[in-house]
């Protein structure tokens, strides 16, 4: 598991999500097609596309979002299934949200603020004189990307954001609270729920 509680409670629910689901397997040249859906319900469905265009390539489309992920050399389902969830989101080249498929977490970054507060400002307060001052605004503005990154701007132009999160602000605080889409954490478990399901077959023919 992951060690993020965000990301292992989308860990969870998309395999409880998918415990009706089944795989079904086409070979077209050297390209796989894996069909991943529930049966007899085509909605919230998603195709895999292996070795599409060239050999380490990706392609994930359907209900479940569009993203392609890329590897310099041939991968396979079971390779796929068997990576760990952060290399593999590393592999996202192409998505709705850019080269990383990635959303925006406010508990995140809440537990964030909470670390920092614990461990930094309560360790040495002088050097974070206004953290106190801005910890309110801090904690609201969590809830929205748009709203933290105007808010660390305003601290920037007002007392100084290194004065309520450090010097190095710029390197850590304003992507916080990005971490991987519930989208590309379907595309993960899907793969490997189909890997688990088709292994057999696979594992007795070339691909």
């Amino acid at each position: 598991m992951s060690e993020r509680p965000h990301i292992d409670n989308l860990i969870k629910l998309h395999r409880e999500w998918f415990k009706d689901y089944k795989a079904s397997l086409r070979t077209e040249g050297e390209i796989v097609h894996v069909r991943w859906a529930a049966p007899k319900n085509q909605f919230n469905s998603c195709d895999f596309a292996i070795g599409c265009i060239h050999q380490g390539l990706l392609i994930a489309g359907g209900d479940m979002g569009d993203a392609m992920y890329e590897w310099h050399d041939a991968i396979t389902l079971k390779f796929l299934a068997e990576t760990q969830l952060d290399y593999f989101a590393q592999k996202c080249c192409a998505s709705e949200t850019g080269r990383k498929l990635r959303s925006w977490y406010p508990e995140k970054v809440r537990e964030e603020i909470r670390q920092h507060e614990y461990f930094f400002v309560g360790d040495d307060p002088v050097q974070y004189p206004h953290f106190q001052e801005y910890k309110g605004q801090l904690f609201d503005a969590a809830e929205d990307s748009q709203a933290w990154m105007c808010l660390l701007m305003n601290l920037n132009d007002a007392d100084g954001v290194e004065t309520v999160l450090g010097e190095d602000w710029h390197e850590i605080w304003p992507d916080i609270g990005y971490d991987h889409h519930t989208r590309l954490i379907a595309h993960w478990v899907g793969l490997q729920m189909a890997w688990e399901q088709v292994k057999g077959e696979m594992e007795r023919s070339e691909f």
